[in-house]
């Protein structure tokens, strides 16, 4: 096996000190220009694992320094000025504030956070042995009807085309949708070798 050494670069960590306990509390946060949540459907197939990742090597890295850490949870947070039709102030700012919320995992959910947290690293092991192991296809993921070569900054010198017998779009395994998690959920259960219980 090949060791990789991952360092952490997250837009924001905050730990928060229990004054009763002493026990310190993580939660990071991912800041996006577009909307994002944690679809399991994307992470099943390798997409989006960044924010799991960077928890997870953030948790490791603040053991290895002997902190003692809990983590409460991994979100996006989408940096925009949402329009709100309202009928007075404090309405659009009760609105506003709804719409600016974090979206992601609370490690209140248990299993269901620790497993995307341990899926994420195992996939992003195994993409990263595909790649040293000589495994660099074209093969971009299509979800609904869009794929990322219309925004790519490489397509001229990638010059990936369908057309082309070797250059075919992937598709993902479950749809994005919540039964579509539900089955992704059940999926990575049972390739990290447990069962599935679902989401609730």
């Amino acid at each position: 096996h090949i060791r990789y050494d991952l360092s952490p670069s997250h837009d924001r960590a905050d730990i928060k000190i229990d004054e009763a306990t002493g026990a310190k509390h993580l939660r990071v946060v991912d800041y996006k220009t577009g909307a994002n949540d944690i679809k399991l459907a994307e992470l099943y197939d390798g997409l989006k694992l960044q924010l799991a990742v960077y928890t997870d090597a953030l948790i490791e890295e603040l053991f290895s320094r002997g902190e003692k850490v809990e983590a409460d949870g991994m979100y996006y947070y989408h940096i925009y000025d949402p329009y709100v039709d309202a009928k007075d102030e404090a309405d659009a700012e009760e609105k506003r504030t709804k719409k600016l919320t974090l979206k992601g995992i609370d490690a209140d959910e248990g299993d269901y956070f620790e497993t995307v947290l341990k899926y994420a690293k195992h996939k992003a092991a195994e993409l990263s042995e595909q790649m040293t192991g000589g495994r660099i296809d074209k093969s971009p993921m299509k979800k609904d009807d869009k794929h990322p070569c219309a925004y790519c900054s490489f397509k001229d010198v990638c010059r990936f085309d369908e057309r082309a017998d070797a250059n075919k779009m992937r598709r993902l395994e479950f749809p994005l949708t919540k039964d579509g998690d539900e089955l992704a959920y059940a999926a990575i259960r049972s390739e990290l070798g447990g069962d599935a219980d679902g989401l609730d």
